[in-house]
């Protein structure tokens, strides 16, 4: 099949709004693009905003990465053991690997997104060349590269950030996932979080040293792991990772606190409105929305639970909370 040129593709998505000149020679610019923020010790980028609309440059930049993250990194390569920004696949998929093992290792990459750097970007453009549907010209890598990179690496905040994290590990997904499968393990990734699990704790006690060794091959020492995050546990503990719990008896559900927190919330909502707008400012940060996005996250995980919410509260309120309604 004959392959399109980019500046078609370019100008066939965009319908001539745009020029293709101009998406090559853009470069992000810090207060015209994007501001920097910060949540606890978080540094993340976000488009800026005019009276809660993008501005016009703004809206032009979050298109581009929009373009670029359809026609580029839908097409990236992702190894099957990475579960993060992945179409119709969630936390309780990945919980699924993991939750009849007895034994659990966890640890994450330090400063992820940070350390992927703008040489890394164009590596994983060149090794994926020719998945995408498009003819690339080897011209065009430094382009892409520098549209989404701030400051020669991957922003936390631009739509394109994700994808890209999920590609530039393959290699090291791959080895990792062989690594795993020899030794009765269990291995699986979101974005900076590594999960591995096992019936046997020998098989797991080494692997700190077998990732690391992995990552300082693989990319010259660029990525550090977590120290502080690193952990070995069983289920004679508590075990819980990236807000999820798994019980003795291979149950998965989400944190406790997370559900009696909305279980709260829709208690009040029925009972004392007083304090429902308190709870929700204070747990939520004032938005319906988020409470919203709380519950459905529960039920994709822990649908036992929803049941006795709705035993408890009647289905009427809890589909209500589920699907959204202004109170």
């Amino acid at each position: 099949m004959h392959k399109k040129e980019l500046e078609n593709i370019f100008n066939s998505y965009f319908h001539n709004q745009y020029n293709f000149q101009d998406f090559l020679n853009i470069i992000p610019k810090q207060n015209i693009h994007y501001k920097f923020n910060k949540y606890k010790n978080y540094k993340f980028i976000s488009y800026i905003k005019e009276n809660n609309s993008f501005s016009k440059d703004s809206m032009k930049m979050r298109e581009y990465h929009t373009f670029i993250k359809n026609i580029f990194c839908n097409y990236m390569k992702v190894h099957a053991a990475v579960f993060s920004y992945r179409k119709h696949i969630n936390i309780y998929d990945l919980a699924k690997i993991h939750n009849e093992h007895q034994n659990f290792f966890t640890t994450d990459i330090k400063s992820f997104f940070y350390s992927i750097s703008t040489q890394m970007i164009h590596e994983v453009l060149i090794q994926n060349k020719v998945n995408f549907p498009f003819e690339l010209d080897v011209k065009y890598y430094k382009n892409i590269v520098n549209i989404t990179t701030v400051n020669n690496s991957l922003p936390v905040g631009y739509v394109t950030s994700p994808s890209i994290s999920n590609a530039i590990l393959y290699k090291f997904d791959e080895l990792m996932d062989n690594y795993s499968q020899e030794h009765s393990i269990s291995y699986s990734r979101y974005s900076d979080d590594l999960i591995f699990s096992s019936d046997d704790y020998n098989a797991i006690k080494s692997l700190p040293a077998v990732i690391e060794s992995t990552l300082n091959s693989l990319y010259s020492s660029a990525f550090k792991l977590n120290i502080s995050k690193t952990r070995f546990f069983d289920k004679t503990e508590k075990v819980s990772f990236l807000g999820i719990s798994i019980l003795p008896n291979g149950h998965i559900t989400v944190e406790k606190w997370t559900k009696e927190n909305i279980s709260q919330l829709i208690y009040f909502y029925l009972n004392d409105k007083n304090k429902f707008t308190v709870l929700l400012q204070k747990r939520f940060k004032n938005n319906l929305s988020r409470a919203y996005g709380t519950l459905n996250y529960i039920n994709d995980i822990d649908k036992q639970f929803i049941l006795k919410l709705r035993k408890k509260y009647g289905n009427f309120i809890v589909d209500k909370f589920l699907h959204g309604v202004k109170h």
